[in-house]
Parts: C-alpha cells; sequence; structure tokens
C-alpha cells in the first residue's frame, strides 16, 4: 500500500529538531510534529488506519488461503528465504519489525503456524504497551509497565565494544592509529572522548550525534567494520578546538531522521510509513502532549549521559509525539499462547539495536519456542562472513 506524506514547503526546516532541557525548543518540535504529522494525515487519511501490524498479519494468512495447501504459514528469515528453493518455502521476511510481525500472527493465529524463524528480535510487549506507550504517555495517562523500549539498546554498549575489542585484536584489519597499542576497552574511552568534545562544544568538528548515527547504523552490518574505523579516525583528525561554545544538541532518530535530509527526502523513504506503523500500533492517536510531559520523559532520558547513543535512544522514544492517526486495529490479546509447532528465535549478544533479551522475552510467552544463540554481530545471523552456519539445510 503506498505511503507518503505531502509536507509544506515551510516545514522544511531541520534547524528546529533540537530535543534539549529548553521549553522553547521542546515546545518547537511538539508543534512541528503536529504540522508534519497532521500533514501525513491528510496525505493519507484512510492509508494511514490500515497499515498496522494486524492488518499485515491478516493480509499474510489471506496469503497463505489463496495459495492454497495446508493452509500452515512459513514465516522465515529474509537471507534464509533467498537460499531455499520455493517449492520449500512461501516464507516472508522475519528480521528485526518482521519479526515483531511474526510474533503477533502467531498469536493471532496459531493453530496456523507452520515452521517459524524470527531473526533479530523485537519484544512484542514492550512494542505494543511498553516504552512505546509509556515513555510517551505515562505522564499525562499514569500508564505503568514493566517493560522499557530502552531495552532495545540493550546490546548497543556491548556491540560497540566488540567493535573496539575487535580493533585491538586485529590492528592490521582497522584504520584506527591507536589499534596497536590500545586495549578494546581504551579504544571505546577514546571514541567516548571525542565524542564528548564535539558534544559540549569545545571543539569544531563534524556533528557528534551524526558521527554517533553513522557508528550506530554501520554496527548493524559487520562489513562495514573496517570503513567505519576508517570514518571515525577522519573524525578524530578533524576535531580541533574552537572558542565558541555550542550549548544545544541536536538529537536525530538514527534510522528515520538522518540529519543530512530534509524532510522532503524522509517523506519519499521508509520514515514515514515506518512512524505510521509504530506509532500508529502504540495508541498515540488523540493524545497531545504538553513540555512538561516532554520535561518529565527528558529526566528519564539524559541526552547528556555518556552512555552510548542515550540521546538517540530519548529521539527515537519521543519520535511519535503528537502522531494524530491510530490503527484501525490493534493487538491487544494474550501472546502466550501455544503454537501448532514451536518458534525458532535466533539473536546475538552482540546486536546493536535487536537485543538478546528481546528474544528471550518473546520466546518465554510462547510455549515450546527455542533460543539459536550466535556470537556473530550486525542485526542479523544472514549478515555474518561465515558458512558455518547451516540453517539452509535443516
Amino acid at each position: 500500500m503506498p505511503y507518503s506524506c505531502d509536507i509544506p514547503d515551510d516545514l522544511d526546516n531541520d534547524d528546529v529538531v533540537f530535543w534539549t532541557q529548553s521549553q522553547s525548543t521542546i515546545q518547537q518540535q511538539l508543534d512541528l510534529n503536529t504540522q508534519i504529522f497532521s500533514a501525513c494525515q491528510a496525505s493519507n487519511p484512510v492509508q494511514g488506519t490500515l497499515v498496522g501490524t494486524s492488518f499485515v498479519a491478516r493480509d499474510m494468512m489471506q496469503l497463505v488461503d489463496a495459495l492454497g495447501g495446508d493452509g500452515l504459514l512459513r514465516y522465515v528469515g529474509t537471507y534464509i528465504f533467498r537460499t531455499l528453493k520455493p517449492s520449500k518455502c512461501s516464507g516472508l521476511a522475519g528480521v528485526s519489525y518482521g519479526t515483531l510481525i511474526g510474533d503477533t500472527v502467531a498469536a493471532m493465529f496459531p493453530d496456523r503456524m507452520g515452521r517459524v524463524i524470527l531473526d533479530g528480535n523485537v519484544d512484542p510487549i514492550d512494542y505494543y504497551h511498553g516504552e512505546y506507550v509509556q515513555a510517551l504517555l505515562k505522564y499525562s495517562l499514569r500508564l505503568t509497565s514493566a517493560y522499557s523500549y530502552a531495552d532495545n539498546f540493550d546490546d548497543t554498549d556491548l556491540a560497540l565494544a566488540a567493535f573496539f575489542d575487535g580493533c585491538a585484536k586485529y590492528p592490521n584489519l582497522c584504520n584506527l592509529t591507536s589499534a596497536s597499542n590500545m586495549t578494546g576497552a581504551q579504544l571505546e574511552q577514546q571514541f567516548l572522548d571525542h565524542m564528548d568534545l564535539l558534544a559540549k562544544g569545545n571543539y569544531s568538528g563534524p556533528d557528534a550525534v551524526q558521527v554517533e548515527r553513522v557508528t550506530f547504523s554501520s554496527l548493524y552490518h559487520p562489513n562495514q567494520y573496517r570503513s567505519l574505523s576508517a570514518s571515525l579516525q577522519k573524525t578524530y583528525n578533524r576535531i580541533t578546538p574552537t572558542t565558541t561554545t555550542n550549548t544545544t544538541r541536536r538529537s536525530l532518530d538514527p534510522i528515520t531522521n538522518p540529519p543530512t535530509k530534509t524532510l522532503h527526502q524522509r517523506a519519499a523513504e521508509a520514515s514515514f510509513i515506518f512512524k505510521a506503523i509504530r506509532c500508529g500500533d502504540g495508541r498515540f492517536g488523540g493524545v497531545n502532549l504538553t513540555v512538561s510531559d516532554m520535561e518529565a520523559i527528558l529526566e528519564d532520558y539524559d541526552p547528556y549521559d555518556e552512555k552510548f547513543l542515550l540521546e538517540v535512544v530519548a529521539a527515537n522514544v519521543k519520535s511519535c509525539a503528537n502522531w494524530p492517526q491510530r490503527a484501525k486495529e490493534i493487538y491487544s490479546g494474550n501472546f502466550n499462547v501455544q503454537t501448532k509447532h514451536g518458534i525458532l528465535y535466533i539473536n546475538s549478544p552482540y546486536d546493536p539495536i535487536t537485543p538478546y533479551s528481546s528474544a528471550e522475552k518473546a520466546s518465554a510467552l510462547f510455549p515450546g519456542s527455542v533460543i539459536l544463540t550466535h556470537n556473530g554481530y550486525g542485526v542479523s545471523h544472514s549478515l555474518q562472513p561465515t558458512s558455518s552456519l547451516a540453517y539452509p539445510s535443516h
């Protein structure tokens, strides 16, 4: 289903996209969100309510019915799908957000699940009832939850540490000049120190959040690690003292709001359709957040904490503020259901965005499911440069 947002030219202003402790900039962002999201609603008065995860699950089962056969859904990871013969598998993508689709369809149609493989997992309880809702609404609606969307970044620090450990272990494959005489922990601290210099505004160089965004996205793909090390070294070389101080840090969602792109460019990509799905599923329709609401959230997600990407986490959590539309159907049932066949969850403890803890939580919900742990890096096992994982033949 096509989805795009016709954003007016007068809203094409990245300069006001800040998340700081300043009440005026928070209000600017809320006002901008309201205007942009209203434009999305005007462009998609019907489509915006039909792209929710539950409707996708129902569409999938209609496809299974149309194909005939035994009526069971085979739902597997994208890269596994590419290695199998079409006659062996009628599966779809089951990676990252695709795992949330898999969990949802399994909960809605447990008796119709064939072989389900979910790789690089999202916690379904968190998605529907956790920080996506809690961080935005708990102060105005006083919702409570034991889950936190920040869990999605549980393994970001582990992934970052593993990257620098690899540099220290194989300095000949790493472009950081200090790789041969520093430990992984020292290389990581060097990175954090440089980001701190940029963030405080005492030194000039690339935007700190842009560097964090590039680093974060590169952690998805192990084949980009060498080029990431080169990019970081260039960044270090460009940092020089300055007499000016930047008192605000620009904070952008690393996935949906790249700072080098205009709103028009982002509207042409997947950013707004993902907002329509995620924000619509998250029950944000009809809730107008205030500056006080957002200040309370910022107290929980201190944008100047040294923890890697915590500021970006905060921006990502708040990216649905004042979304006007709700999905026509939002799954609110139980995930603790017995599927016809057990679900296989695959995850790494070094995944920067879909952490191992999400696989544990999801697997605990579905009786008979199991977790296959791999010690590779990035979002999916299929991104690992090895042939030792022989999943396609089994």
